[in-house]
């Protein structure tokens, strides 16, 4: 998500050694990363995502279906915008943890927005 939140100044840190330094970056390479929680809900996996116990819901603090807006703003999709760096995303179409589908997700959303340069999925 770092990748293409450096434009979100509210995702900017304002502590430590680093702070007046940018967090934007030169390009991005995704490796079977999730890209937007919510939709992998019914999305092939081996974890049931529906659970309070899943780790998507751990990470937002609980279910899926009670966190929608903490589950947007977790979510590499809410971020990509026109301006954003090159992506280069590999994901087997096997993978039984995160869903192919989160990888052609954010190519679609990557293409709307002009940032796609290279994909391999």
């Amino acid at each position: 998500m770092l990748g293409v939140s450096s434009d979100v100044p509210e995702l900017e840190g304002e502590i430590g050694l680093y702070k007046g330094v940018s967090s934007k970056v030169a390009s991005v390479a995704n490796f079977f990363g999730v890209s937007e929680i919510l939709a992998i809900v019914g999305q092939s996996s081996d974890i049931d995502c529906t659970r309070a116990d899943a780790p998507k819901a751990q990470l937002i603090g609980g279910p899926l279906s009670e966190n929608t807006r903490k589950a947007k703003f977790a979510s590499v999709v809410t971020y990509v915008a026109a301006n954003g760096p090159p992506v280069l995303t590999v994901h087997g179409t096997e993978d039984r943890t995160v869903s192919y589908a989160q990888a052609a997700r954010l190519e679609t959303v990557l293409r709307k927005v002009c940032v796609l340069r290279f994909c391999y999925c």
